[in-house]
């Protein structure tokens, strides 16, 4: 261990009045290696301008003038830094904003604009209380837990959301639709490949038929075996 001698004890640093900080992780994570002077030279201003909750009340105006930077500039720089950010809730937050202004811009009704403002602003307090990376927010796993931890029926906002991610670019690929169909076991399954190779029907119609859902939920032996023998006599039929 090296020992340290201070060489001026009145330049030991106190708090006195308000102060800023910047964790150590700033730089022994490598965030500073990776920003570019004009990202560095913005993230240290708004560390300096914040407030003990991280914020600040200065204008882009002002901000740009006390930097030397044109709007562009500041406008390229603040988005790297979102990018960069390890944390996902900044860049969703900017995403939420820009969409709910999208939806604006195309003329949603006021209704349905409260109705996805609501819901986002559910997900995002969702976010904040987990660790989740930027791709992983929208994933059907991350939805499914959404929905049950807040007790929603629909993901209406979060699916659109994401689709409008994809078309600005911003994320790879969008929320699927449906979820994926359950693998079904045994004779249903092999009654179900009968049904396609007839063109008859596809896994969504079978599963939709409240009979055969029946049969899977609570079907006893005696189904189970009138069902197998069924099968036996139509795949003997078709062969």
């Amino acid at each position: 261990m090296i020992k340290k001698k201070v060489l001026d004890k009145s330049r030991i640093r106190r708090i006195d009045g308000g102060f800023s900080f910047i964790p150590h992780r700033f730089l022994t994570d490598g965030f500073v290696r990776a920003l570019h002077p004009k990202e560095m030279l913005l993230y240290f201003f708004l560390v300096l301008a914040s407030d003990r909750n991280g914020l600040s009340f200065y204008s882009y105006d002002a901000i740009c003038t006390l930097l030397e930077m044109d709007l562009d500039q500041y406008i390229a720089a603040r988005d790297r830094l979102i990018e960069k950010d390890p944390s996902a809730v900044p860049r969703l937050t900017r995403a939420i904003a820009d969409y709910l202004h999208w939806m604006k811009s195309v003329n949603y009704t006021p209704a349905s604009r409260h109705l996805h403002r609501v819901q986002l602003e559910l997900f995002l307090d969702f976010v904040k209380s987990k660790r989740l990376g930027w791709q992983e927010l929208f994933t059907a796993k991350t939805r499914e837990d959404f929905k049950k931890i807040c007790g929603l029926s629909t993901t209406a906002a979060v699916n659109r959301l994401s689709r409008y991610l994809v078309e600005q670019g911003q994320l790879k690929t969008r929320l699927p639709h449906r979820p994926p169909p359950r693998k079904l076991s045994g004779i249903f399954e092999d009654y179900l490949r009968y049904r396609q190779d007839g063109h008859q029907t596809n896994v969504r119609q079978l599963n939709s038929m409240p009979w055969f859902t029946w049969l899977i939920r609570w079907g006893c032996d005696p189904w189970r075996s009138a069902l197998c023998a069924w099968r036996t006599s139509l795949l003997q039929k078709h062969n």
